[in-house]
């Protein structure tokens, strides 16, 4: 298991945990979150990298960088919003066992999200970087394997435009993985 195996498990493990800390009510919102992030920080990202991209140094790093933020702004003000609306109605008080069961269900919601969320900014940087910059990684790392075949399964669920994209990067990364090492 390479290097960046375990960062991608440790990234997911972050979800898992946080999941769990939150609850389900706002780990629903983070995948809604996550879900509208991904097709708000698509359109947004080359007006908002004219604007600011400079203060990252400009470049492919500067645009996944950029890219990264306004995903993970949308997403965690709406999960903010899912975990005020959970706080206000407080939904699974009554239930007997509705703590474990709201922390179980959002660690679970949470590797949902965990899984999805690495799986794009993966696919999101699959699409801007040059092969030889993912060759190396990606050869060896059996999570972004992993990462590419859910996410290829799941495109069916995306807009035409974002499934294109998931393809094109499908395409590109099945290439890089399967091709021997010289």
């Amino acid at each position: 298991m390479g290097f960046i195996d375990i960062v991608l498990m440790v990234i997911v493990g972050a979800f898992v945990f946080f999941g769990f800390f939150f609850g389900l009510v706002h780990t629903l919102g983070s995948l809604l979150g996550t879900i509208v992030g991904t097709l708000f920080a698509s359109r947004l990202v080359d007006p908002a990298f004219e604007t600011f991209g400079f203060l990252f140094g400009g470049g492919t790093i500067s645009r996944i960088i950029v890219f990264i933020l306004i995903f993970f702004i949308i997403t965690r003000l709406l999960g903010i919003v899912f975990w005020f609306v959970g706080r206000i109605f407080n939904v699974l008080a009554w239930i007997p066992f509705a703590r474990s069961l709201d922390k179980f269900l959002g660690g679970l919601f949470g590797c949902v999200e965990g899984v999805i969320v690495v799986g794009v900014v993966l696919f999101y940087a699959m699409l801007v970087l040059p092969d030889d910059a993912l060759r190396t990684t990606l050869e060896t790392s059996v999570v972004a394997d992993f990462l590419l075949t859910i996410m290829s399964v799941l495109q069916v669920f995306f807009p035409e435009a974002a499934r294109q994209s998931v393809e094109s990067a499908t395409n590109s990364a099945v290439t890089v993985i399967s091709e021997p090492v010289q």
